[in-house]
């Protein structure tokens, strides 16, 4: 079935389940679910239920679409997203941002759990993605031609999170964000390359949205929780749990950097 047909079908099912009036999205990697619960009138579908999409297989994405609102602010958030490691292609991982951009979205927060590559970053910071380097590669055979150059995240959405950051007294950090494909956590070697490639964080997800999403000419906001400091810098084995843990420590300043940030924009 081509493209714009599974699009039909699934934006027609999403709005007769009550999706309507959007411009903000914003896609919850791992630990970042929780940020649903400061949603109110929040309409909860599952992604097994919506026509066409994927279904989430990883610990610690819920695999909902949620569409409700940030103090009367309409917004679709992603509980959950899909990875290459679990045999996902680029263009099925990208696949609901293309229902997201037909369904009137222009704004796109798409966050993830990374790894901390930069010693002065700290279990539990913020950081805002300036840029990212980009190594897996793979076909987005669904954007066709349409693939767009320069730089994906946009840098008065970036200006403006940073500064309320100053302005609420919530500091962030900013950085270049790198993307393994996982499952597995990086090794030492993998992370000493990409320290000298000038990365400051590394996650398994989010630069396939970012590249969709910004060919679709979507403005996009990419923010990291650094759950863990990388091999060589800290000592010990990670685990998903701790990863989990460490990014709901932070979601309450997500929360609320989120709502000023909405509030200024609509």
């Amino acid at each position: 079935m081509i493209l714009s047909n599974k699009m039909d079908a699934s934006c027609s099912f999403l709005k007769k389940n009550g999706v309507d009036k959007l411009r903000f999205g914003v896609i919850l990697g791992t630990g970042f679910g929780t940020f649903i619960n400061s949603m109110e009138d929040a309409i909860v579908i599952p992604y097994d239920s919506i026509p066409h999409f994927p279904e989430v297989t990883v610990e610690g994405h819920a695999g909902n679409l949620v569409y409700g609102s940030l103090h009367a602010i309409p917004i679709l958030a992603m509980q959950g997203r899909f990875h290459r490691y679990e045999g996902y292609t680029n263009d099925q991982i990208g696949y609901p941002i293309h229902v997201m951009k037909a369904l009137g979205v222009d704004i796109l927060i798409i966050t993830n759990a990374a790894g901390g590559l930069n010693p002065a970053f700290k279990v539990g910071d913020l950081m805002i993605v300036e840029d990212h380097i980009h190594l897996m590669g793979g076909a987005y055979n669904t954007l066709g031609d349409q693939i767009r150059e320069g730089p994906c995240y946009d840098d008065e959405l970036k200006e403006h999170l940073f500064k309320i950051s100053i302005q609420k007294k919530r500091p962030v950090q900013k950085g270049i964000l790198s993307w393994m494909p996982g499952p597995s956590f990086e090794t030492r070697a993998e992370i000493n390359m990409l320290r000298k490639l000038g990365a400051d964080a590394v996650t398994m997800s989010t630069i396939p949205e970012a590249i969709i999403a910004h060919s679709l000419e979507m403005r996009i906001l990419g923010i990291s929780c650094i759950s863990n400091q990388c091999a060589g810098i800290e000592e010990g084995l990670i685990n998903t749990a701790e990863v989990m843990m460490a990014v709901r420590s932070s979601a309450e300043t997500f929360s609320r950097l989120i709502f000023h940030l909405l509030d200024d924009l609509q």
